[in-house]
């Protein structure tokens, strides 16, 4: 199986699967103390693989609204879907390029070798609909150990009704994870 989308999609699956399913042999398979009650909880997971070429995670965007980010390693496009809760459909699409805020412009000696994961964030909410979404993508590039934060502008009332949006992504601030460049 060497086609990254059906192996990122198998392990994204089995995630949910044995977190879904360890949660509920969990709870009735334990025994409680008599009295004691286990509290149901919802849980919450994000993915992220990658290939030499290609990453793709989820992360959480509003609610229960997740989604779909995408990392294309030869152009250094970054781009996100995110599906309505009411459609079913994408409604939501964004993209920036990320090599420039990594440091990788014209005439970057090495190929540029990503990883990429999310994480959740609560941002100050804003007047209005507008706020940023609740996840935050970390990209970052292995050679030079540079790392870039974004988040994009997120329209709950525009999802609420099903109206499209797209915009770019905010770039939150970019550090190293490395002190040492690698020749």
């Amino acid at each position: 199986m060497k086609n990254p989308w059906i192996m990122a999609c198998c392990g994204v699956l089995l995630g949910a699967v044995a977190t879904l399913g360890g949660s509920r042999w969990l709870a009735s398979n334990v025994e409680q103390p008599q009295g004691f009650v286990i509290p149901e909880q919802i849980l919450r997971a994000s993915g992220a693989a990658a290939q030499t070429q290609f990453c793709i995670a989820t992360g959480p965007v509003d609610g229960d609204i997740e989604g779909l980010f995408t990392l294309d390693g030869l152009t250094g496009e970054l781009n996100g879907i995110v599906f309505y809760a009411r459609t079913g459909l994408p409604g939501g699409h964004f993209k920036h390029n990320v090599l420039n805020d990594l440091g990788l412009g014209a005439g970057v000696a090495k190929e540029p070798r990503f990883v990429m994961v999310t994480g959740g964030a609560q941002f100050n909410r804003g007047g209005g609909g507008v706020r940023p979404a609740n996840c935050v993508i970390y990209v970052a590039e292995a050679n030079s150990g540079h790392i870039a934060a974004y988040t994009f502008n997120w329209n709950n009332q525009a999802a609420a009704v099903g109206q499209a949006q797209q915009g770019g992504f905010n770039l939150l601030g970019q550090f190293k994870g490395r002190s040492v460049a690698i020749e």
